[in-house]
């Protein structure tokens, strides 16, 4: 439950420099692959259901600006989905990274499950990126601040998931943990 991710003091948390990151992700997937590769096959429906909403909506015969608008939806729409989608996935392994520190049994569709029990911050969180990344890399002037508040934000799934925040102080907390690093 999400009450007991955000109190326990998981041995996630603990730092560790880049090797040990990398040597313990690799353990933890390559000792889990049935796990792991369950929680990433879930993007597959969600970019099916990206590549069929684009294609539908550039099949429409336009032409000039109407044909110009529907392309600019597909986009706005992908990108949307693909920024969700990913939200997800971040979510649902985080929380089963948590059930494994637990030593307690997960497979993919637990920790969809347990991911989705905070759906609002999540959604909410990742909404907020994706308004703000479509609003920047519009223009193209304001790509390099959409990849700066990327990767700001890119703890705010976990955030939300492990210490049980909402929207707006996921994106906070994120920012912090991420700040200067």
């Amino acid at each position: 439950l999400p009450g007991e991710l955000a109190h326990r003091p998981a041995d996630l948390g603990r730092r560790r420099a880049w090797g040990q990151v990398l040597s313990s992700a690799s353990r933890m997937y390559i000792g889990r692959p049935l796990l792991f590769r369950g929680i990433g096959l879930m993007l597959i429906p969600i970019v099916l259901v990206i590549t069929l909403i684009q294609g539908l909506l550039i099949a429409v015969d336009g032409d000039g600006e109407g044909a110009g608008a529907l392309v600019l939806m597909a986009v706005l729409i992908g990108t949307t989905l693909t920024l969700l989608g990913l939200a997800l996935v971040q979510a649902a392994t985080v929380c089963a990274l948590v059930r494994v520190d637990e030593e307690s049994d997960v497979n993919p569709i637990d920790a969809y499950r347990l991911a989705l029990t905070r759906a609002r911050a999540l959604l909410g969180a990742s909404g907020l990126l994706a308004a703000a990344w479509i609003t920047l890399t519009a223009t193209g002037i304001g790509i390099p601040i959409a990849v700066w508040l990327g990767v700001r934000w890119a703890l705010a799934a976990q955030v939300v998931e492990v210490e049980g925040h909402r929207a707006v102080n996921a994106l906070r907390r994120s920012g912090a943990l991420v700040g200067g690093r």
